[in-house]
């Protein structure tokens, strides 16, 4: 994963939650894939919206990749190759689905688990046989990321 991450600091999540084991195996991919990268702020509003940590989420190595495998979709697609409607099957068994608002040209994606979906904020980072999309939210997983308890009642 570092093949894209490693030009930005607000991508250091995604990487931390990729272990060492992720990393190296996306460093030795020679075939084209397209991934999206959530921001760290997007890490932290999930760790908060689960009542954990960015480290404890990251500490579990079921979460850890399978959140990252829902994140890389096999072939490199650049912004412009993202069409509204357009379903895409990441390496975990998610289908994306992209929207495209057709008066902005804003990239919006969403999954099963995440209805109101990650927009993309900075398009095509290309690294070698990758490209990146940084989005401002993590798509979940909705097993994996049970909704928390609503707050007790104070009374």
């Amino acid at each position: 994963m570092s093949v894209i991450t490693n030009r930005a600091g607000s991508f250091r999540s995604l990487i931390d939650a990729s272990g060492p084991t992720n990393v190296n195996l996306f460093r030795s991919l020679s075939i084209e894939f397209t991934v999206f990268i959530p921001s760290n702020a997007a890490f932290t509003s999930l760790a908060n919206a689960v009542g954990s940590s960015i480290y404890d989420l990251a500490s579990s190595s079921t979460v850890a990749s399978q959140s990252v495998y829902a994140h890389v979709v096999p072939g490199r697609l650049t912004a412009d190759q993202l069409q509204d409607g357009m379903q895409l099957s990441t390496i975990a068994g998610i289908t994306l689905t992209v929207r495209v608002n057709p008066a902005t040209g804003a990239i919006r994606l969403t999954a099963p688990g995440t209805p109101q979906g990650a927009a993309i904020i900075t398009r095509d980072i290309v690294r070698g046989a990758a490209v990146g999309h940084m989005v401002d939210g993590v798509l979940l997983i909705s097993p994996l990321f049970p909704k928390p308890p609503p707050p007790a009642q104070v009374g």
